[in-house]
């Protein structure tokens, strides 16, 4: 059971949140509502074709073979989870139902513990089929007692979530965990599709064992590199999740042009502060705009708030110096040399820090003046467009 499904602990919550003034609370609920909305991308529409060939793959001619492993692999928050979790978790087909009293599992997931085995694992699958089991359960009779129940339960795909921590173990028992995947996937009796996600360590199964390779649908997701991507993803959250506007630091009128464009520098430097990753990107334009909404509303309690809520590069700097722990001096929204720094949230070293500490950060004007910007200022309450 998730934290989120449990109800002893969503009591304990509540009362310790009680005691919280509601003013305090205000960002932090309309956060909530803000993380709870999706980001549509070319992914999505990509994963539902993968995984509608997984599931048709049970009639014809590449039935028990080809394409009847889906193994997704990515670095940590490449949205590899969320992802899954929309496709799968919502589908009409792979929903639980009962039969003469019965739970019926279409799909079944769980998330691999680390270090996990084929024992382990079997017996922790056994659990949350419903079976109580022994913990010290010997690793034939656990597996075999899982094929059986998996057929009970009419279970016809199997999701192993964060799957490389099955990896922990000697060759020989990563060899016996690949021909027992191999085993559940073709059972004569009940053959299951496995869906396997996590981390790039996950490729090994695909190069080092041809049993699995020969079945394997394997998705390695790339990093982002794309400015204009960051930039649908900026409007999208800070404009239509969060309803607010971007300043001048972000998107600004080209007089040139006469058009408002983005601000590609920024959106290099967010893609170097998460290393290329979609959830990380994600998480530093949602923690930005929380920033920014509270600043916004201490402001309002001192009487010195602007006339609306603004999200900028400030925002983006205090968020990300809120997770690394950098100060202006080296942080990657700030810094002229920001490609020398590490990237991916690493902490930057204390001699680079040092280093960086002899130059001072750009200012807005700065900035514009560099880039032969000219930037038309914003009225009062107006939203860009």
């Amino acid at each position: 059971m998730r934290a989120s499904e449990n109800p002893i602990r969503q009591a304990a919550l509540a009362r310790l949140l009680s005691f919280i003034p509601p003013e305090v609370l205000a960002a932090s609920d309309r956060m909530k509502e803000i993380r709870s909305k999706f980001v549509d991308t070319a992914r999505d529409k990509e994963l539902a074709l993968r995984v509608l060939k997984l599931k048709t793959s049970f009639d014809g001619p590449v039935d028990g073979k080809e394409g009847s492993i889906l193994i997704i692999t990515g670095e940590s928050h490449a949205g590899k989870t969320t992802m899954l979790e929309r496709t799968l978790l919502v589908d009409p087909g792979l929903q639980e139902y009962k039969v003469d009293g019965m739970p019926i599992k279409p799909l079944v997931f769980m998330e691999v513990k680390a270090p996990s085995s084929l024992q382990s694992l079997a017996v922790d699958l056994l659990k949350m089929l419903g079976y109580p089991v022994k913990v010290d359960m010997k690793r034939p009779a656990a597996f075999r007692l899982l094929l059986e129940k998996l057929q009970e339960r009419q279970v016809l795909i199997l999701w192993l979530d964060e799957a490389q921590n099955l990896l922990q173990n000697n060759p020989v028992e990563l060899g016996i965990l690949a021909n027992n995947l191999v085993t559940i996937e073709q059972n004569p009796e009940w053959p299951i599709r496995i869906i396997l996600s996590g981390l790039p360590d996950l490729d090994m199964l695909v190069d080092n064992y041809k049993q699995i390779r020969s079945r394997a649908d394997h998705w390695p997701l790339g990093r982002t590199t794309s400015p204009e991507h960051v930039a649908t993803w900026l409007h999208k959250i800070v404009e239509e999740h969060a309803t607010l506007a971007l300043d001048d630091t972000l998107y600004y009128y080209n007089e040139d042009e006469e058009k408002w464009v983005d601000n590609e520098d920024f959106a290099l430097r967010l893609i170097h502060a998460s290393d290329g990753n979609f959830g990380t990107i994600l998480r530093l334009i949602r923690d930005a705009v929380e920033c920014g909404l509270k600043d916004h509303d201490a402001a309002v309690a001192e009487g010195t708030a602007p006339p609306s809520c603004r999200i900028g590069r400030d925002n983006f700097a205090k968020a990300y110096s809120n997770i690394v722990g950098v100060l202006n001096q080296a942080n990657i929204f700030y810094v002229p040399h920001w490609g020398d720094l590490p990237g991916g949230m690493a902490r930057v070293k204390l001699e680079e820090m040092r280093a960086a500490s002899q130059q001072e950060p750009p200012s807005q004007q700065q900035d514009e003046e560099k880039a032969g910007k000219k930037v038309k200022p914003l009225r009062a309450g107006e939203r860009r467009k």
